[in-house]
Parts: C-alpha cells; structure tokens; sequence
C-alpha cells in the first residue's frame, strides 16, 4: 500500500470522504495544511499527472475569474555564475571566426527555386540578404533555407559557395522543426533563469512543441510556469540573434567545463581533435548542430503546458532531472487554435471516456495490456467483423498463426539482431523462443509451405493474431501505446507486374475504411533510408511504382501539358514536395478561375495531394504512411502500406514462371506454364543451394540477401554439433522461378490504437454499427415491464445491442439517463405501444423520430448497420 500523506485545515476534514477515490493526491494536497493525515487508499501520481491536474484547476480557476499568479521579478533573481565566463569564451571565439569569413569573400552565384541566378558573395551574404532583396517582406516569413536541395541553413548564415537557394516558411514541416527547435533554446534560457539550471537536452518533438531538461535547484511544479515564460518573454523582447560558432572540440569542454552533462555529450559525439557548433541567443549558449530561426523575436506566442521528470540519457541509471514542455507559434492565433484543440481533447480522452463508458481497463497484473468490459468488446469485435466482410469482397483470405516462434526464425527474419529487446522471450527446452511482435515472419513461413505458380498471384493473407511488443513502462498511455495488441495485419504476395494493381486496390481499400469511420487522410511517400538493403534500381523502380499510384489515386495531372509553364511543350512534373505541392494548388486555384479548358481538361484533385517523406522509408523497402486526422483535427499515424524485397529474398520465397529463361535473363522458347505441384517430402539428394543454419551461429557470404548469387549453388554447411532445430531456407532459383514482391498492409494499424482514436474522434458518440448501446427500451410505468421485455429480447435476437430499463425512476430520469449513457435510440413503451406492438423512438439527442412497430425498428437497424451510417 503506497501511503499519501496530506495537511488539512479543520474546517476541511471533513471533505476526507469525498477525496478517498480521487487517487491524485498530490494535485490536491497544495489546498491544505495544519492537521496531519494519513490516507493508505489514495496513490501518488507521477509528476506529469500532477501537472496535468494542476493545470486544469488553474484553467479552471481563471474561468471562474480568479487572479492568475502573480508577474515574476525577473531582476530580483540571481544570475548564473557560469553566464559571464561562458560568454566571454565565446565572444573570442567567435570574432577571430568574424575575421576568418572576411577573408574567404568570393563571386558565387545563388540559383532560386525559379531558375533566377542572383550574385553574391561568399562567406558574407545570407539567405536572409537574398530574401531582403527578392521583397523587403519576405524575411519576415522565412524560417529557415535550404541549399543545394538537402543542406538547412541558418537564415543570418553566410552562404559559402555556389549553390541553390530555397526559403522555407512555416507551411514546411521541415520549417516547422527548426521553429521549435529554437525556441526550446529560449526554454532553456529560461530554465537558466528561474532555477540556475544545468541544462541537459532540448529537443523539438515529433507531434509538435519542445522540452528541455537538467538539473534544477528544487522540483518544478505547475506554479512555475508563470515565471518560466516570463523568463521566456524577457529573452523574446530582446530579439537576440542566433549566432553560430564552430569551435574545436578542446574549446568546447572549457566552454561548458560548469556542464557535467554537455561533457559527456560532447566526450561522446564529438571526435577528438574534431570540431562541433555553438549557437547563442542572448545569455544562452548551447552546443547545437542548428540550424536555427534569425533572433529569438519570430516566437510570437508560447506557453508552458506540462512538466516531469526524466533520467539523464533516458537511463535509470542516471541521476533524475526536470524536464518542462512548451508550444511556441510565429502568430499569436495559432496558439489560440492550439490550446483550444487541447481543451477540448482532455474533455475527449478516451482513457476518461472508457472508465466513463465501462469500455476497458488497465491492471498492474498486466501493464500495458488493456482488460476490455462488454461493451469494449462489442466494438472491437464490430471492427473486425466489418474488416472481415471486407476482406472476403477484396480476396484476402484469413490465417492464423502461431503467437510464439523459435529464435531461429526471428534470426532469419533479421528482428532478432534489430528487435529482441522490444520481443517477449522465453526459453523451452533449452530454446530461445519469442511471442511475436509481427506477423510478417509467420505469413512467410506459410508461403513457404507450398509451391507456388505465377498464375496462384496475387496470394492475400489477413491475421488478426494477437501480438506482443516489450515497450518500457513510461511509453505506455492508455490504448495508444500497448504491450498487447491485434491488427488488421494483411501480406500480398505478387509478382513486379502486378504491384501497381495492388497498390492501387490498397490505397481504395483504405479510403473506403477511412470514409466509413469518418476521417480525412493523408498520405506519405517514404523514400529510401540511409541504411536500406538491396540495389538502388530496385528501390527506384518502387518508388517510381508507388508514386505513380499515389499520383492516380489523386488525380495528380503528372505528364500532361503544364498550363503553368512558360516554355513550350513543358510537362507537368510534381515530385510530393512542398514546393510542387504549392504549384498544385496554383493549378487548382487556375481550374476554379477559370476553368477545365485552361488547365488542359484537368478535372481536379480527388484527393489532397501526396506528400515526400524522404529517407524515411523502412530498410527492406519503400512505404506509403497514412496519417489521419480526426474531428479536432490532430493527426493520428494509423494505415501504412510497405513493400519489402528482403523478407521474400531471407526465407527463400520464390514462384513458377509461365516460361523459363535462359542464362542472360531471355524468354525460352517453351512457353509452357509451369505446373504447380502439390506439397511432397523434402527429395533426398542434396540441395543445389546452400541451406541456412541459424542453429550454427554463423551465415555465409553467399546466402546473404545482398550478396547471393541465385545462379550458382554452394556446398552445404557442416551438421549441428547437437539436435537443434534445421530451419532450411533453399534461396536457390530455377531459370523458371522468380522472387514475388511481398507488401505489408495494414489499415486501422493496431485495434486498440485505432479504438482509442476512434473514442476521441467521437468524443464517445459511436455511430450505431459500432455502438456497443444501441438501443435501450424504457417503460413508461411498471405495467409494461413485460412488454418492455419483449421488445427488448425481439431486438437483441436480430443482433442489436438492446437493454430494458425497469428501474423505479421517473420516465424523464430514464430518458435523460439513457442519453447521457449514448444509446443510440430510446424506445419507450406504453399502453398504446403494447397494444400496436409498437415502440415510441427517440435519438440521444432528444430528437422525436415518432412511433414504429417492431418490424420497422427492426428493418431499420439492419438498414443502418448494413450501410455503416453515422447518422445515428
């Protein structure tokens, strides 16, 4: 039993009864004082939910009109001793570095995203000075550049060579990053200010805002975040310019010699006799790669929303520090926008929604792994039946398969050297085993088991298999992130000529879901990472692949005649990047003005246009990320459509050609179909490929995905030593055979994420087909009870979620409390319903839709879930 100890005032002991099952002592424990008391029932929350609490008494306090905190003395607060001898290293610095850019000054020449070419000179002209020239406003925009398609550049950064030259405003994710970035250096001046803190790391998160954390005199509580963001405003009044200083790594550790953990950050990533950066804005001084915004002036509007704690370098080894999170905005009305979003979003949590709503539950017997009432289970089991009627009518065929497999198979699949920390494993007979966190591995294995003809392709396999992934304890939240889960996990299995008809069925599959559940989308073309397997040709005929459908599911005019274009016979050419994407609005803008005619017979977008997610794809193959947004229009990462090269090339996948080929790779003349064998022993002689013994330890050149010649067998590895398990991969191709293009598709992603989604987005208002109360029946006096009954039970035998209220309240008590429950429909009896065997309906919303008999109740529920309505 954790034991919470709270101080109240005489007057407020009596309120002990009343705080018993709150649970979150400490977000009341500031209110009291004087008498201690001690509570075993109540549990201390962790710092975040304090704060969260803490922040919505405050919000509530200011709607009822109570006086905010009071403004901070900034001048009374005491500097920080390490301020002045860090500035004056950098102030050297930093001028020998002046008079270095001096005199490297040379003619170049900056290409615009236009094609102008603008002079100017080396080490001593910006982008924010190319800017200034195209319009005096343009500056003022501008967040951050781009050089030679790649490289982000400090806008105040001297450009040292020719180049071209693009300037990002806020539109650009990219942009957006560097806002954020930047303005966690103002949090962290701020951090320094208020607490003399020792400042850690500072990064832009991936949603949106920023954190910063160190090590703080004394725990930060919700009560600073006044003077946090005064401290803030102090830094953002004075307009600081960013500067950034390249400094060796020796200069850098006397810089920061106060800092214990820059010196370990620094130790680590910076080479010895390497060179790193230092960026300043006011007092503040941070090693940072940058880039960074102009001056701290662009963060028009900001707001400290939530604290914690944190281990250094997330390791529970490390000392703990203070992390605070802020927003920040260039426009004081999107921080409006924002913190509206917010407030209506904890009144949505689906956390609160499904305690509300008796949906689901979490025990600490089985963290992470949600334990779901009947009412949770009716949704998800609705879910998956609509998925499942899906896809018998887009020929998927559903498997099972095993939750657990030996580690030699997650070897194979190469997720044991990248994935076994985040596996569940255990050990049975003197094997490793894993509960699988994937069904990919399985599904190969069950291709494997039979022998395949081109003409069997397309193969479609769904499994909504349970799975299991070890995230650590402090990632869980609610449904959003879990250890157990099912999918709506489907592999295709197709030849390279076949991929761009899957593709297309995939992204149609997806908009009927997503249109069906009530979301916008959006989609991501993910491109080649740094660490990708296999040839480059692959990878790009792929991508050409994928971004030809994304180009047809969205009507994107790609080779016809570019209206835009002042050259003659000029194409349209759109490659998902911001500036395409703004030339496509451009083109869109002209088809409304002026019509079909004057864009070449273009009809419009069916869909928003597609954006480039670059090097962002997964290491086996390109994808396409979906992303929606919901009815608060935060964006949710759900669907995604992968292909992947590997996995079919690791477990030996392979398929029967209509025709062998000779040794340069031409047709033969037998053109005869292969035919497809039935599934026999394993022949007796030996294998013309090598087969691969995880058991053994070690993995030959030759069987290597990357490096395996499919013409040329190689000797067969030695016995195991002891009995073990032989998990042969025959990676050997025929002239007749050939490797099927495996793509990973998933479109609610996992069903506890997409329902806890679906909860916010709803705000618990299910559309009737997912409503797990659909209807309740309500007799108007205790004489029809049996009545009542029997049209309860004549719903709830066609299938409809049906309850009776026989209760002793009052008839509008019943009525109000029904709809507060979010039955769909309520069904009140009386004499004159029992005599026509008939129900007097109304909605959750009060609305009167008259009286209907049994048989019309009935068809029209059957209407209403057979079309997935979200009427009611």
């Amino acid at each position: 039993v954790t034991v919470s100890v709270l101080y109240w005032s005489p007057a407020t002991r009596k309120l002990a009864p009343r705080l018993l099952p709150l649970r979150r002592s400490t977000a009341v424990a500031p209110l009291f004082h004087g008498t201690l008391l001690c509570i075993p029932q109540l549990r201390l929350c962790s710092t975040t939910t304090a704060v969260a609490s803490g922040k919505r008494n405050r919000n509530m306090a200011e709607k009822k009109g109570n006086k905010k905190a009071a403004p901070v003395d900034l001048k009374a607060l005491q500097t920080p001793e390490f301020w002045a001898s860090r500035m004056d290293i950098f102030d050297k610095l930093y001028a020998k570095q002046q008079e270095t850019y001096a005199a490297r000054k040379q003619p170049i020449k900056v290409t615009l995203p236009d094609g102008k070419v603008m002079d100017a000179e080396s080490w001593v002209t910006t982008p924010f000075d190319i800017a200034k020239r195209i319009s005096n406003s343009l500056p003022d925009k501008c967040i951050v550049a781009r050089i030679n398609e790649n490289t982000l550049w400090d806008m105040t950064r001297p450009i040292e060579g020719d180049c071209t030259l693009e300037l990002l405003d806020w539109d650009y994710p990219e942009a957006r990053e560097v806002f954020w970035h930047s303005s966690a250096h103002v949090l962290g001046y701020a951090m320094e200010r208020v607490f003399q803190c020792t400042l850690s790391y500072g990064p832009p998160l991936q949603d949106g805002g920023f954190f910063y954390e160190g090590r703080t005199t004394r725990p930060v509580s919700e009560a600073d975040y006044v003077a946090v963001e005064t401290a803030m405003g102090e830094l953002v009044k004075q307009k600081a310019p960013f500067q950034r200083l390249e400094i060796q790594k020796e200069d850098a550790l006397e810089m920061f010699g106060y800092n214990d953990f820059k010196q370990i950050t620094l130790g680590k990533k910076v080479p010895e006799g390497g060179i790193c950066t230092v960026y300043r804005c006011g007092t503040l001084i941070d090693p940072c790669r940058g880039p960074h915004i102009a001056d701290t002036g662009k963060v028009k509007a900001y707001c400290v929303h939530k604290n914690s704690s944190a281990y250094f370098q997330g390791n529970s080894e490390n000392e703990v520090l203070q992390r605070v999170y802020a927003i920040a905005f260039p426009k004081v009305d999107l921080l409006k926008e924002w913190k509206a979003v917010q407030e209506a979003a904890s009144k949505r949590d689906h956390r609160n929604l499904g305690r509300q709503q008796d949906l689901f539950y979490f025990h600490d017997v089985s963290p992470g792994s949600a334990f779901f009432f009947p009412a949770g289970a009716r949704i998800y089991n609705a879910l998956m039946d609509f998925q499942k009627k899906n896809y018998r009518k887009r020929g998927f065929d559903e498997v099972m398969s095993p939750n657990m497999y030996n580690a030699k198979l997650w070897e194979v699949s190469g997720h044991w050297a990248l994935y076994k920390d985040a596996m569940f494993t255990t050990v049975c007979e003197h094997e490793q085993f894993g509960l699988k966190p994937m069904n990919c591995p399985g599904h190969c294995v069950l291709y494997a088991a039979r022998q395949h003809s081109y003409r069997e392709l397309p193969i479609r396999y769904a499994d909504f298999g349970t799975l299991h992934r070890n995230e650590l304890s402090g990632a869980l939240s609610g449904l959003t992130r879990v250890r157990r889960f099912q999918q709506d996990d489907a592999h295709i299995f197709c030849r390279m000529d076949q991929l761009k008809q899957e593709m297309d069925g995939a992204l149609d599959f997806l908009k009927y879901v997503y249109g069906v559940l009530g979301f916008n989308f959006y989609l991501k073309l993910s491109t080649r990472p740094e660490n990708a397997l296999g040839n480059k040709e692959t990878w790009d005929v792929a991508e050409k692949c994928l971004a030809e459908s994304l180009n047809g599911f969205c009507n994107i005019p790609v080779g016809q005649a570019d209206p835009l274009s002042k050259e003659e016979g000029a194409l349209f050419t759109f490659d998902g990047t911001v500036a395409d994407i703004k030339k496509l609005k451009r083109l869109s803008d002209k088809l409304k003005k002026e019509g079909a005619d004057a864009v070449g017979g273009w009809s419009g977008l069916t869909h928003e246009a597609w954006e480039l997610n670059p090097g962002d794809g997964a290491f086996y193959g390109p994808k396409i990320d979906i992303v929606v947004e919901d009815a608060l229009r935060r964006r949710h990462q759900c669907a995604t459509i992968q292909l992947d090269f590997q996995l079919p090339e690791r477990f030996g996948l392979k398929f029967t050609l209509p025709r062998a080929k000779d040794e340069d790779g031409a047709a033969a003349a037998d053109e005869q179909p292969a035919k497809v064998e039935e599934k026999k022993e394993a022949p007796k002689e030996e294998p013309k490929e090598k087969h691969e013994d995880p058991a053994s330890g070690t993995t030959s050149k030759s069987a290597s995905p990357t490096t395996h010649d499919h013409k040329h067998g190689a000797p067969p590895p030695p016995a195991p030593a002891k009995k073990e398990l032989h998990f042969a991969i025959d990676r050997h191709l025929e002239p007749n055979q050939e490797r099927p293009v495996m793509i990973h598709r998933a479109i609610f992603g996992s069903l506890e994420r997409c329902i806890a989604i679906l909860c916010e987005h709803y705000g618990g208002r299910w559309p009737f087909w997912l409503s797990p109360r659909q209807a309740i029946v309500v007799p108007v006096s205790h004489k029809f009870n049996d009545y009542a009954n029997e049209v309860k039970n004549e719903i709830f035998g066609e299938g409809f979620w049906c309850d009776v209220d026989l209760g002793g309240s009052t008839l509008d008590k019943k009525i109000r409390e029904a709809q507060l429950a979010q039955y769909n429909f309520i069904l009140v009896v009386g004499e004159d319903e029992m005599v026509k065997k008939s129900v007097n309906v109304r909605t959750r919303d009060n609305e009167r839709r008259g009286v209907k008999t049994l048989d019309e109740i009935v068809a029209w529920f059957q209407q209403l879930a057979r079309t997935y309505s979200r009427e009611f």
